[in-house]
């Protein structure tokens, strides 16, 4: 593991975590993490001097929503397509 110091950083009252650390906090993968954040998803709070990634409480919290939404549209979509291989496309959700 590398150097704690590395993974946290004090703002001011604010702690701002390098996205390995975020990943682990969240169980998503570090690619998911960027993909998210390129995608506008969520934001970093701030970058280190050497362009690193840094996330704050608010970005942590969207990050565990977005993980929650994601899980819960692909239960969602593997649901529904469950339920219109048994049925006609136009009968209504039970």
């Amino acid at each position: 593991m590398g150097d704690p110091r590395a993974e946290r950083m004090h703002v001011g009252d604010n702690t701002l975590w390098s996205i390995g650390e975020v990943a682990r906090k969240t169980g998503l993968s570090v690619k998911l993490i960027r993909h998210w954040s390129d995608a506008g998803v969520v934001h970093p709070a701030g970058r280190t001097p050497a362009g690193y990634r840094l996330y704050d409480t608010e970005a942590l919290a969207r990050l565990q929503l977005a993980q929650t939404l994601r899980g819960g549209w692909a239960w969602g979509w593997r649901r529904c397509g469950t339920y219109w291989s048994a049925r006609a496309p136009c009968q209504a959700w039970p």
